[in-house]
Parts: structure tokens; sequence; C-alpha cells
């Protein structure tokens, strides 16, 4: 049944190692505010809010739960998989902290295409990118999640392949979905906020 009234919390995850981007992402700053309070922020509406830090906690948002990877140094499906164990909610909007631009819109075109048939609902943009850390996940995805990770296998793409998907069309320029992972694209981000 399309549009099944469940709880849907929001995770923010901001635990990764930006290898590339040579500093902690959820840190830099955009519109004078770090990347984690801008999305803290357009997001505060949610009902329950986690940040899935991997093993960093040093950022403290009030009405924000901080919490560790139940399985450390696995990258993004670590930090969604801690984040669906611990929550109460029945399904949780993920969204990553190299996305700060990212609409709050966004949240509800996905939940209004969440149904009982199906386990998660997955951003693709105009270029037929696939966003897995753009999405609305079920509780129970993490129960998948875990086999995936005692296996090795790190890949959120490898979970979405077995569980039953809508995809939701986005745009990633208008709906936000830039991602910010080199100095480089940071700098062209700089550079255009001053045009």
């Amino acid at each position: 049944m399309k549009g099944a009234y469940m709880t849907t919390g929001c995770v923010i995850l901001a635990g990764g190692k930006s290898s590339r981007m040579g500093t902690d992402k959820a840190l830099l700053t955009i519109d004078n505010t770090n990347f984690i309070k801008k999305l803290c922020t357009k997001f505060d509406f949610m009902e329950e809010k986690i940040i899935a830090r991997g093993n960093r906690a040093e950022i403290a948002e009030s009405t924000w739960s901080v919490i560790p990877d139940v399985y450390p140094n696995h990258g993004p499906i670590g930090g969604l998989h801690a984040a669906l164990k611990s929550c109460q909610s029945d399904a949780l909007f993920c969204v990553a902290c190299d996305t700060p631009l990212i609409k709050p819109y966004v949240f509800w075109k996905m939940q209004e295409q969440m149904n009982t048939d199906i386990d998660a609902v997955i951003a693709v943009t105009e270029d037929g990118k696939y966003h897995p850390l753009c999405g609305v996940y079920k509780k129970h995805v993490a129960d998948l999640m875990e086999e995936q990770i005692r296996k090795d296998m790190n890949r959120i793409m490898q979970v979405i392949k077995q569980i039953r998907v809508e995809y939701v069309q986005l745009h990633s320029i208008e709906d936000g979905l830039l991602n910010i992972n080199t100095k480089e694209d940071y700098a062209l981000y700089i550079k255009e906020m001053k045009l």
C-alpha cells in the first residue's frame, strides 16, 4: 500500500575517512556553518535524529543522537547498519554529510514512494547514477547489512540488489545531490558561492 503510515527518522552518515578530501568533510564550512550542522538544521523537523559517526563522537548537536558503528571500519554500510539497529523508527531517511546542499523536500518525495511492499526507496539522478546514501531504508534491512558486513562485503549496492527497492528520479543540482568529495569540489563550490 503506497504512502502507508510509518515512522521515519533521519540518519546523517558522518563517519567516513574523508581520504579524498584530506580532512573531515563533516566539519568543512558552508554558509558560515559546517556541513554537519547545516544538515542537522535542514532535517531538524524529523522526530528521531541520528548522526552515525563511526568511531568519532566529537560532534554534539543537542537534539541529535550520535552513535558509533557496531562494526567499525566498514564504511557507510557500517554507519547505516548501526543507525537502523539503534533506531526506534520503522525506517530511516539516510543522507551523507558530503551532500550539504540537499533540499529537505527530497525526504518527502522519497517518503511518498515508501509502501508496505518495498524495503527501501533510493535516489537516482538524471545521469542514471544511483545514490544509495540518499534513501529511506526500513529497519529490518539492518539484518541483511549485518550479514554482508560479516562477509566483508561493504558496498550498500550489494544489499540493494537483494531487497525490494523503489527508485525516485532526482536532479543532482536542483535537488542538491552533488557530493563535495575532494578539495577541488569544495574550492569550486566556494568559488561559485562568491559569484
